[in-house]
């Protein structure tokens, strides 16, 4: 949608404009100069999680400390994840469609390997870290 097509077909300022215009900053970088530093904002997240995943992978940088540091890092980057699914779902133009789209799940599923691990820490002994983790976090190279 482009910005002609917003303003004609929400009044400025209104709710629906205001979805309207979340929607498209969170999903069509080419929409507004705030929709294209977004995205860029978000490959670099992407990017930054990635490298994070390799660095991890690596013994000797993920003992002590350091794995407590990669954990928060990475926790910062899925809750950016989180918050743009989020916006996605409460300005959704067709929820339903949204909802069944390849780009919901792939959002839905970058979420899922922080969330099981949260869960797993919060319900074990504490360890952030054990071998099925790499592979469930491997879905978060999706995005």
């Amino acid at each position: 949608m482009t910005r002609a097509d917003l303003e004609m077909s929400a009044a400025k300022g209104s709710p629906r404009y205001r979805r309207l215009w979340l929607w498209n900053t969170l999903t069509s970088p080419a929409f507004s100069q705030t929709a294209r530093l977004y995205s860029y904002y978000l490959d670099l997240l992407v990017v930054i999680s990635t490298v994070l995943l390799l660095v991890e992978s690596v013994p000797s940088w993920n003992e002590g400390a350091l794995k407590f540091i990669w954990f928060g890092v990475e926790s910062f980057i899925t809750g950016h994840f989180l918050l743009d699914l989020i916006g996605k779902l409460a300005s959704a133009p067709a929820l339903g469609a949204y909802l069944w789209s390849l780009g919901c799940l792939l959002d839905g599923l970058s979420i899922v390997p922080w969330a099981a691990q949260v869960a797993w820490i919060l319900t074990t002994d504490g360890s952030a870290r054990k071998k099925g983790w790499t592979i469930l976090r491997l879905i978060r190279l999706l995005r």
